[in-house]
């Protein structure tokens, strides 16, 4: 009798102990609540300790309608956020946009937009480089992804310099023995020969001309849709499959990774 009335007593104070922590959490919350802190609540909420002290009392119920509220509350966020984040898109003439922020936005595919409501995150990227920045308001991220798709998209392109460029820096790469060359060989090969001389001599990085892969991948693209395959009707360019290539993006969204380059003479099979 004794050791049960003793187990009771080591019960009945675990549980007291319990519900004045349980009790302290939710004046906790309400606090934060009334401040319009959602981010915090959702940092306590999401604690599994949270979660099990309300098992342990064996409310699990008053748990599940908080949570729930919570995720009612981020539906509500997320449908208002899309609505403002894709009408702001199309004022700016981004109209290849397809997601949500419940997964993730793309631009023509190649852009990616991840959105972190509970962290008030965006990541702003492509295969090459991805930005992260503190904010989740629609209209500001729809301007950084503007910068971005400028950068890609809306730089002067033109298919035969671009073409011109490639064939010099195919003929510098390719080798006796080999003929088709590492397109990203090729791109090393044209970002050196964007550089100003002073940036070889000082070794400066604030006078680098800029020219990432997603950039050549763009260029890539864009040659390819121009249907233009040859400098003045003499050389054609040949591109290859391979993993670990560049990746490029098509108008339909749809990608390939490209490896390798080759320019043959017109006619040729060889």
């Amino acid at each position: 009798m004794k050791e049960l009335i003793e187990r009771s007593i080591k019960t009945i104070s675990n549980i007291n102990k319990q519900s004045k922590t349980a009790f302290k959490e939710i004046k906790k919350i309400k606090s934060l609540y009334s401040k319009g802190d959602i981010v915090k609540i959702i940092n306590i909420v999401e604690k599994e300790e949270f979660n099990q002290l309300f098992i342990d009392l064996k409310i699990e119920h008053i748990y599940e309608e908080i949570n729930g509220a919570i995720q009612n509350y981020f539906s509500k966020i997320r449908k208002e956020f899309d609505y403002k984040f894709k009408n702001k898109c199309v004022e700016l003439g981004i109209n290849e946009l397809d997601g949500n922020s419940m997964e993730q936005f793309r631009i023509k595919s190649i852009i990616s937009v991840k959105i972190n409501f509970s962290k008030n995150t965006c990541q702003i990227g492509t295969f090459a480089e991805t930005k992260r920045f503190n904010c989740v308001d629609p209209t500001t991220v729809a301007l950084k992804v503007k910068d971005e798709f400028k950068r890609l998209f809306e730089r002067r392109f033109e298919p035969k310099e671009f073409l011109k460029e490639l064939y010099e820096a195919y003929n510098k790469s390719k080798t006796y023995n080999n003929n088709q060359v590492l397109l990203k060989d090729i791109h090393k090969n044209i970002w050196v020969n964007i550089q100003r001389n002073d940036f070889f001599e000082k070794s400066d990085a604030r006078k680098m001309q800029s020219y990432p892969i997603d950039e050549f991948s763009v260029d890539l693209s864009k040659l390819i849709n121009s249907k233009i395959k040859s400098i003045d009707g003499d050389y054609e360019y040949h591109l290859s499959l391979g993993s670990g290539g560049v990746n490029i993006y098509m108008n339909d969204g749809a990608f390939n990774s490209y490896k390798y380059i080759e320019f043959k003479k017109r006619g040729s099979n060889d």
